[in-house]
C-alpha cells in the first residue's frame, strides 16, 4: 500500500551534510535508531556523503556509534550503508534488495544483525549488517500490519509501530511474539515511530490523534498524552533530555521538554 511520505526525512536526506569533524554527531541522540530530521552543527565545515541524493523515497536512517548509517528506500525496496561517513567521499552502497523486502522502514542493529520493519509484508526481516544476507523473518499479518518504527529494548525487545492496526506490539529477538504494549483503547490511531525514555517509559507517535502517548513498556500500562503535535511521526531523544518529533503537517522538528511542553511555544 502507496500512502504519503515524509517529505521532511526526504528533504534532510536529500541534503545531507556531515561534519568533518567527529563533534558529537552521534552523542546528538540517545537513541541509535533515529528519524534523520534534526542536525545542529557548530562549524561551517561540512562533508557530503556523496549520491545520497539517489535514494529515492528515504524512509529511515540508522546511524551506529562506528560511524556508519543505513538507509531504507520505501520505493526501491533497498537498503543503502555508509561504513564510515568520516571517510573522505564516503559512498552510499547498496546492501538489500528486494528479496521479499516491501517497503522497508524502521531499522535496529544488534550484534551485526540489522533488523528492518517491511511495511507491505508485515512482518521484521533479519540480514547480515556488513554483507545483505537474508537470514529470517518473524511477525505475519497476524501480529503486524504495515509496521514502521521499531525500538530495541535494553532487555533485548523489539518494540514494532504496527500502524493500520493501531497497536505496538513487542518480540524477541529469535522472533517470538511477547505481547501487545499499546492499542486503540488508549486512543493510539495510526502509530508512527516509538522511542524509550531512560525512565523505561515508551512513546509512541499517534498520527491520526495529534498527539504523542506514554506506556509503560513493561507492562503495557496507558501513563497517558505525554505531548501535542499535529500529524507526529518520528521520534528522536537528546542528551538535552529534549524529545524531537517530526510534525509531518507544519513541516517542522517540535520539541518537547521532559514534561511533554513545547519549549518553542513557552
Amino acid at each position: 500500500m502507496i500512502r504519503r511520505y515524509y517529505i521532511i526525512v526526504y528533504l534532510m536526506i536529500i541534503s545531507l551534510c556531515l561534519s568533518s569533524s567527529q563533534d558529537n554527531f552521534f552523542n546528538q541522540f540517545a537513541n541509535q535508531a533515529f528519524q534523520f530530521a534534526y542536525k545542529s552543527w557548530n562549524n561551517q565545515n561540512y562533508r557530503e556523503v556523496r549520491h545520497l541524493n539517489n535514494i529515492d523515497k528515504p524512509s529511515y536512517v540508522l546511524a551506529t556509534p562506528g560511524g556508519s548509517l543505513y538507509i531504507s528506500s520505501f520505493m526501491k525496496n533497498e537498503v543503502y550503508w555508509i561504513p564510515n561517513i568520516y571517510k573522505s567521499q564516503s559512498q552510499a552502497v547498496t546492501l538489500i534488495h528486494g528479496s521479499g523486502l516491501d517497503g522497508p522502514w524502521g531499522m535496529v542493529l544488534d550484534n551485526k544483525i540489522l533488523y528492518v520493519a517491511s511495511f507491505a509484508t508485515d512482518e521484521i526481516r533479519k540480514y547480515n549488517s556488513t554483507t545483505g544476507e537474508f537470514i529470517n523473518s518473524f511477525g505475519g499479518e497476524q501480529y503486524l500490519d504495515c509496521p514502521e518504527g521499531i525500538v530495541l529494548g535494553s532487555n533485548r525487545t523489539l518494540y514494532v509501530a504496527s500502524f493500520l492496526n493501531d497497536k505496538v506490539v513487542k518480540f524477541n529477538l529469535e522472533g517470538d511474539f511477547l505481547g501487545v504494549v499499546a492499542d486503540g483503547s488508549s486512543g493510539l490511531k495510526g502509530p508512527e515511530d516509538v522511542l524509550l525514555m531512560k525512565d523505561g517509559s515508551l512513546l509512541v507517535t499517534s498520527h491520526y490523534s495529534d498527539n504523542i502517548l506514554k506506556f509503560n513498556s513493561q507492562t503495557g500500562k496507558f501513563l497517558g498524552e505525554f505531548g501535542k503535535v499535529d500529524r507526529p511521526v518520528g521520534l528522536a531523544l537528546g542528551y538535552d533530555g529534549f524529545v524531537y518529533v517530526t510534525s509531518y503537517s507544519t513541516d517542522s522538528i517540535v520539541i518537547l521538554d521532559s514534561s511533554g511542553t513545547n519549549i518553542l511555544l513557552t
